[in-house]
C-alpha cells in the first residue's frame, strides 16, 4: 500500500516537473469569454456545469441559472440535498449528481446519487450508484449517463436506472469535469497549480486530443453545440471562481 502511494506521489511530481521545466508542451485553448462565478469557492462548493440555452452551475445546495451571453444570474433553484456537484442537460430536464455519505462503507466514503430534475428544481426521480465513490461530474449522451470518480480516476458508463455497464480510466491524474459533445467525451484534469488539462476521448476512453487552460482547479464542463466548451475553474492565489468559454481549434463538436 505504501509503495503504491509512493509511486503515485512520484508520478504526480514528474508531471509537475514537466510543467515547470517546460518539458511538457500543452496546446492552449482559445478563451473567448470569462465570467465571474456567482458562487464563492469559500462559501459553497462550485460544481458542474450544464448548457441548455443558458448555463446551469451547481453550487452545493443551489443550482444557478446564468445568461450565457453576459454571465448575469437569471435565477437560482433549490437543489435536492446539499452536495450537488455535477450537472448535465437531458432532453428538457437536468441530470445532477451528488456525493452522498455512505454510512455503511468502511472507507467513510461518499457515493454517487443521481437526480433527474425539472428546470424548476422539482425531482423527477433519483437513484444511488453504490460502486462509484466521490463522484466529480456527470454527462449524458441521450442514452447513457457517464460519471467521473475522484476516488479511482475512472469514468463509468451507466444506464438511466443506475446499472454500470462499462468503465475505464480517465486521462490524467485528477479528473474532475466531464461533458459530452454529441460524439465524444471531454474530461478536465486539475494536474498542476497553474494549468488544467482538457482531453477529448472516444467513448471507450481513447484520448483523441488534449488542451490546457489556466487555473488551479476545474469543477465542471459543458458543451454548447457551437464549437465551444464552458469550464468552471478556480484561478489565482485568491481562489477566485470563474467560468470560461473556450473555443477549440479545428473542433469537431456537433451538439450539446
Amino acid at each position: 500500500m505504501k509503495a503504491s502511494l509512493k509511486l503515485q506521489a512520484m508520478a504526480f511530481m514528474l508531471v509537475a516537473a514537466f510543467l515547470t521545466t517546460g518539458l511538457f508542451a500543452c496546446r492552449k485553448i482559445i478563451i473567448t469569454d470569462i465570467f465571474t462565478s456567482p458562487v464563492s469557492f469559500f462559501d459553497s462548493y462550485t460544481g458542474g456545469l450544464a448548457y441548455t440555452d443558458d448555463l446551469w452551475l451547481a453550487g452545493g445546495d443551489v443550482i444557478w441559472r446564468i445568461d450565457a451571453v453576459d454571465g448575469q444570474v437569471k435565477e437560482f433553484i433549490d437543489a435536492p440535498g446539499d452536495t450537488i456537484i455535477g450537472l448535465a442537460p437531458g432532453d428538457g430536464h437536468l441530470w445532477a449528481v451528488a456525493a452522498e455519505p455512505d454510512n455503511a462503507s468502511e472507507l467513510s466514503a461518499h457515493i454517487a446519487r443521481l437526480y433527474k430534475l425539472k428546470t424548476t428544481g422539482e425531482v423527477i426521480g433519483s437513484f444511488i450508484v453504490p460502486s462509484v465513490f466521490y463522484p466529480q461530474d456527470i454527462a449524458f449522451d441521450g442514452t447513457w449517463l457517464w460519471l467521473v470518480s475522484g476516488f479511482n480516476g475512472k469514468i463509468y458508463k451507466i444506464d438511466t436506472e443506475g446499472t454500470i455497464v462499462d468503465s475505464f480510466f480517465a486521462s490524467g491524474v485528477n479528473p474532475d469535469g466531464l461533458t459530452y459533445d454529441g460524439s465524444h467525451l471531454w474530461v478536465s484534469d486539475s494536474f498542476s497549480s497553474s494549468w488544467i488539462s482538457i482531453s477529448k476521448l472516444d467513448t471507450s476512453g481513447t484520448v483523441i486530443d488534449s488542451f490546457c487552460v489556466p487555473g488551479v482547479f476545474s469543477f465542471g464542463l459543458a458543451c454548447d453545440g457551437e464549437n465551444s466548451l464552458w469550464i468552471s475553474v478556480i484561478v489565482g492565489s485568491k481562489s477566485l471562481s470563474k467560468i470560461y468559454r473556450a473555443r477549440i481549434p479545428d473542433s469537431t463538436i456537433k451538439s450539446r
